[in-house]
């Protein structure tokens, strides 16, 4: 060797020959099944300190010089941290390049494209922790590329000399496999307390079908919810095919009335009928009461303070009409009044 060996792995290998350095995982996607709902195909690496001083370090995630198409393109990459890793992370700044919180609970991170970094992970003499590098094709950008080659590399925060890396080979099986889109059902506007199902379009494989609300958290696993939000709240639907990871995701919103004609009785009516009606953060509001064909048209101003009023129909002609609430010039409800 032109240069003895020291404890500096990076410097031994960049200056000897015939010293090579190769840390290489294979992703073939047979699937890892993380428990909570998740299928994540990927390989485990242990990061952390192996000198004999407190030492910060930094993590590099990207496509090698050589690859001429990326992994990234067309997978989401997720970083999932074990507990000390997590700490190490937030106790350093929660710094981040290319990178954002995916999964708060599961210690979880998206990488966003290339040159992706986190920052500034101290670690004691000898210390240790793990990280998930993890990939999942998306079906609506995977292409008929059958391998990729990525690399995660510690540097020092310090200098950025490389003291460790990894190469993670990622194999498709069935490159041409079968796609399939995610489809939630269910899109409904509902009254304030009350709840609505949602449903996915089982994919013909078996599948994972997760819920996840607007803050990202998962709620429910399986194809079929029940929700209900106390205001208009998005849901996101992902399914993850059990065979090899490939995963889509859609999006479904419920609107939750902030206005509303809970009821009308007596219906149908004789003389009069009290109208219950709920109205939030409003300036003005009325009620238009019509017959089907407009022919008649009355309105009735209403007291935001209060919940119900009474509709005198006493000299209205027999006959079935539309009574219209109106909240700061909108049309946002309606129901149908019979006169007997």
């Amino acid at each position: 060797m032109k240069f003895a060996e020291t404890s500096d792995l990076n410097a031994n290998v960049v200056k000897n020959n015939n010293i090579g350095w190769k840390n290489i995982s294979i992703v073939d996607l047979i699937p890892y099944t993380g428990g909570g709902g998740e299928i994540r195909p990927g390989g485990v690496i242990a990061i952390g300190n192996m000198t004999s001083a407190t030492t910060k370090y930094d993590f590099e995630f990207k496509s090698p010089a050589y690859a001429l198409d990326h992994v990234y393109n067309e997978a989401e990459i997720l970083l999932t941290l074990d507990a000390k890793s997590w700490q190490k992370w937030v106790a350093g700044g929660r710094r981040m390049q290319n990178v954002r919180v995916f999964n708060e609970s599961r210690k979880q991170l998206l990488i966003l494209g290339n040159n992706a970094w986190i920052r500034n992970l101290s670690y004691l003499r000898n210390e240790r922790s793990t990280m998930k590098v993890s990939f999942n094709f998306l079906t609506q950008e995977a292409t008929p590329q059958a391998e990729f080659d990525y690399i995660a590399v510690q540097r020092k925060s310090v200098g950025q000399a490389v003291v460790g890396g990894e190469t993670f080979r990622i194999v498709k099986p069935n490159p041409n496999r079968q796609s399939f889109a995610a489809n939630s059902q269910g899109a409904a506007t509902i009254a304030k307390n009350d709840s609505t199902q949602l449903s996915a379009t089982t994919i013909g494989e078996p599948a994972i079908y997760n819920w996840y609300n607007a803050q990202g958290t998962l709620i429910h696993s399986g194809a079929t919810i029940k929700v209900s939000p106390a205001i208009t709240e998005k849901y996101k639907l992902e399914v993850i095919a059990l065979s090899d990871g490939y995963k889509d995701y859609d999006e479904v919103t419920v609107n939750v009335k902030q206005h509303e004609i809970k009821s009308i009785s007596p219906n149908p009516v004789s003389n009069t009928a009290t109208l219950v009606y709920r109205i939030e953060n409003a300036v003005s509001a009325y009620l238009q009461l019509t017959t089907p064909y407009g022919t008649t048209s009355n309105n009735y101003i209403l007291d935001l303070n209060q919940n119900q009023v009474i509709l005198d129909l006493s000299t209205y002609p027999i006959g079935n009409y539309s009574v219209i609430l109106v909240v700061d010039g909108v049309l946002v409800d309606t129901k149908s009044l019979s006169k007997q």
